[in-house]
């Protein structure tokens, strides 16, 4: 899904919500205190304002705000959080007058505005220092607050003894629909909805189409930073989540001592007493060296390695590890050239190999003439070698390869069958291609209108044919696979299919 239209909604949000620090106000007319359970809130001690205020000592430390089940995530914070109510724990470090606290909760301001409409709060108190908070937005019209997004701030509110909270730290929430995992017929466009998230996940192809790699992010900010994610493997028929202590990745970078799960994914041994989920398709692998770069064979029995010393940026050694031997074949100091960097940052980026069946391929920049010097293994021969891919020079050389390696779909070069170019029809860019079939699927436009509305196509590229299989609602819709017969497309949308 392309997540820069929720990164639009986000920063408008942003815009308005970053206010400034503010004394305790008047609570608007259009907001009412939240349901409490007993005891109800001590008296409001309005006597305490014709003096000049007290403020409460080390405010950032004052209170904590902690999202629940999940305890980890504390304010200060900005995260996406579900459309389902969401429950909050508050836990103040002082006794604390309830319907101040209340009253500074309700206000729910924007830069000194009320919001254009009010999500539903509901406080149960359990003690004077401790309030669980839930809060609902299901009853806000998305075209009144298209963000539904929301600050959890304590600011204004006294304590039992009149002092004033300031610094206290916020806990900024961004409310977002989970998407939810589809099948679409490649047959008759029959519709089944997979899956049943209740939070806010972006889920990832995996080599094995039946898991799928779930992520969440925990913060949130309009920036490059690298930020905290959540990770877990998705069963696709089973609709559950394995949760994971440590990152997960497709591609890996780092250290000699790691794991690679043959469904398609790796991660680094753990420094500490993490317990790892036990899997039978789970490898140990130790390589002597930094991995620059790793990824998993087509056949899913082998690992392909650029190995170096870690400080080492340049001529790496490419190595075939074999899962079932445990042996490793090493072409020593052939790949050529220096390893990229991201165009954010001056981070190094994996080196990437991408394998048809056929042969493996990669990449590695060329400061001689400053581009890119491509590379080619053939696993039938052994052959290592430069090759020249049919893309304009300097251009990136990703493919999307059928099944059985016969076609490749160049994104800066078109459909090739071997060195044979083939035209496709105008206005077919291949999303993926079905599993033992010469298919692809591709959204074809039906409106130019902003809202507009797209159907899922499939074409057979030996009969140079299209059908229409579905139509989509109008919004972004995010295709990662498709089942291991060919026979079912997956589409992961937060909108409602067929």
């Amino acid at each position: 899904m392309k997540r820069w239209k929720l990164f639009i909604v986000a920063s408008v949000f942003l815009t308005f919500m970053m206010g400034c620090e503010r004394e305790a106000k008047p609570l608007p007319e259009q907001y009412s205190a939240g349901n409490s359970v007993q005891p109800q809130p001590t008296a409001s001690p309005t006597s305490l304002h014709s003096e000049p205020p007290t403020y409460v000592e080390d405010g950032v430390h004052a209170v904590q705000i902690t999202l629940e089940p999940r305890g980890f995530l504390k304010a200060p914070v900005m995260t996406g959080v579900a459309d389902s109510p969401q429950k909050y724990a508050i836990v103040f470090r002082e006794n604390m007058n309830r319907l101040t606290v209340e009253e500074a909760l309700l206000r729910l301001e924007t830069a000194g505005e009320p919001l254009p409409a009010k999500p539903e709060l509901r406080f149960e108190w359990q003690t004077d220092k401790e309030v669980y908070l839930t809060v609902s937005t299901q009853s806000i019209k998305k075209s009144d607050y298209p963000s539904r997004g929301y600050s959890l701030d304590v600011n204004g509110a006294l304590t039992n003894t009149g002092q004033v909270l300031r610094d206290a730290p916020i806990f900024r929430s961004l409310v977002w629909k989970p998407s939810q995992l589809w099948r679409v017929s490649a047959e008759d466009g029959r519709v089944e909805k997979l899956s049943s998230l209740s939070e806010p996940f972006h889920l990832q192809a995996l080599a094995d189409s039946e898991y799928m790699l779930a992520s969440q992010f925990l913060e949130y900010c309009e920036c490059d930073k690298t930020l905290p994610k959540l990770y877990s493997v998705y069963d696709v028929m089973l609709d559950t989540m394995t949760t994971y202590p440590v990152p997960l990745m497709t591609q890996y970078k780092g250290q000699g001592n790691f794991t690679i799960d043959t469904r398609g994914f790796f991660y680094e041994q753990p420094k500490t007493d993490e317990t790892v989920p036990l899997s039978s398709s789970a490898y140990r692998i130790h390589i002597d060296g930094y991995v620059h770069g790793a990824k998993l064979s087509h056949d899913r029995k082998h690992v392909l390695l650029a190995i170096g010393k870690e400080t080492q940026e340049d001529n790496l050694d490419f190595v075939i590890y074999d899962l079932v031997s445990k042996k490793a074949v090493t072409m020593s100091k052939i790949l050529i050239g220096r390893v990229l960097e991201s165009q954010v940052s001056s981070a190094k980026i994996p080196v990437d190999f991408q394998d048809d069946g056929a042969s493996v391929f990669t990449y590695m920049y060329n400061d001689q003439n400053l581009g890119i010097t491509e590379y080619r293994y053939e696993w039938q021969t052994g052959k290592f070698e430069q090759w020249k891919p049919p893309v304009a020079d300097q251009a990136w050389s990703g493919f999307l390869a059928s099944d059985d390696s016969a076609y490749r779909y160049y994104y800066n070069g078109g459909m090739y069958r071997g060195s044979e170019k083939i035209q496709l029809p105008d206005r077919i860019s291949p999303l993926l291609w079905l599993k033992g079939t010469h298919n692809i699927a591709y959204t074809k436009e039906i409106s130019t209108s902003p809202h507009a509305s797209q159907t899922l196509e499939l074409y057979n590229v030996d009969e140079n044919k299209s059908r229409t299989i579905l139509n989509l609602p109008p919004g972004n819709h995010d295709f990662i696979g498709g089942s291991k017969d060919g026979s079912w497309i997956y589409v992961f949308t937060p909108y409602k299919l067929g």
